[in-house]
């Protein structure tokens, strides 16, 4: 009988053990590396490196850390009364890419290289633009994310050509919409012999604005709502509530009961909502959240920023869906 009851307690402890294991939350553990800047690492599409030995990751199970090798979503976006809504395609792969140079006013190729492609295909109505942009290996020191596109860009999916120099990994860019494309490559990475980059196409192409790259350049509008740890006021509480003053919200992701499904993997999802009403500064904010303790890549999110400031006002609105999400665990990339 006592063996019985030594294994029965061998095995409870065991079971708790591993439940800590799998209920492992990954907002707690960015919260903790990054106090009031975790809310940048929504959508993380690749593990970030926090320290020589930490790596937060866009998903994170039983141990395991993946990477989002590919995701289809849906995007809209009011600034004001003007209003959009987009399709993005979001993808990470290998490619090869043909890599030239210019040496002496003359165009020297150096031949197919293998690259990371980390690519946006956005899809307006029938227009349809591509961002690729290519590194020989994956920038693991920087953000990078589903949403609002690429890391350093002050436009969607586009790597800002004044920041380039920042990136030892960037190789090139590639920009394709209707019948025009641009292409720079830089391929002093693979040779010694003084080639400066390549360039050929409609250059505009890297400056075009839309209504999804102001919402890239904004994001910090919904940084200001300060969403990080997501739970003090949370799920167990009303879903709307009213304060005054300054808005300082802190909360961590709570799994619900039964799991939902995300993508092809099943996670569990928590809806969060909260709404502040300032009485003294006439600002009004939402934000609502489909969350993840395991996952920085929400399966929904939804933002609403008013303001009135003697500089004008700010009236925005994004709503982000995803349809699509394939992970990868990350010695396969």
């Amino acid at each position: 009988m006592r063996g019985a009851i030594k294994y029965i307690a061998v095995f409870i402890l065991l079971t708790l053990n591993a439940s800590a294991v799998s209920f492992e939350s990954v907002w707690e553990k960015a919260t903790s590396l990054y106090g009031s800047n975790a809310d940048r690492y929504l959508y993380l599409a690749v593990p970030l490196r926090a320290d020589g030995k930490t790596v937060l990751s866009p998903l994170a199970k039983d141990g395991v850390s993946y990477y989002v090798k590919s995701a289809e979503y849906k995007v809209y976006v009011r600034e004001g009364k003007e209003e959009k809504s987009y399709r993005v395609a979001f993808g990470i792969v290998k490619r090869g890419v043909v890599l030239r140079g210019v040496k002496n006013g003359v165009v020297v190729d150096f031949g197919e290289k293998e690259l990371y492609d980390i690519f946006y295909r956005v899809k307006e109505g029938e227009k349809v633009v591509e961002y690729h942009n290519y590194f020989n290996s994956l920038p693991t020191n920087r953000s990078l994310r589903l949403f609002p596109g690429f890391f350093g860009s002050n436009y969607f999916g586009r790597l800002g050509m004044k920041d380039r120099d920042k990136y030892p990994e960037y190789v090139g860019c590639y920009v394709k919409s209707g019948e025009n494309e641009f292409i720079w490559i830089d391929p002093s990475s693979y040779t010694k012999m003084g080639a400066k980059p390549y360039e050929s196409g409609e250059k505009s192409l890297l400056s075009e604005k839309s209504l999804l790259d102001y919402a890239s350049a904004h994001w910090e509008l919904i940084s200001e709502l300060r969403i990080w740890n997501i739970f003090h006021y949370g799920i167990e509480k009303p879903k709307e509530r009213r304060l005054t003053g300054f808005l300082k919200i802190d909360f961590y992701v709570k799994p619900v009961a039964e799991p939902y499904k995300f993508g092809n993997i099943t996670l569990p999802f928590s809806n969060v909502w909260y709404e502040v009403d300032y009485k003294l500064s006439s600002e009004t904010a939402k934000a609502a959240l489909f969350a993840s303790n395991y996952s920085l890549v929400p399966q929904r999110s939804f933002f609403r920023f008013k303001k009135s400031a003697s500089s004008g006002k700010i009236d925005f609105e994004i709503d982000i869906s995803i349809d699509d999400i394939e992970f990868q665990k990350m010695e396969q990339l």
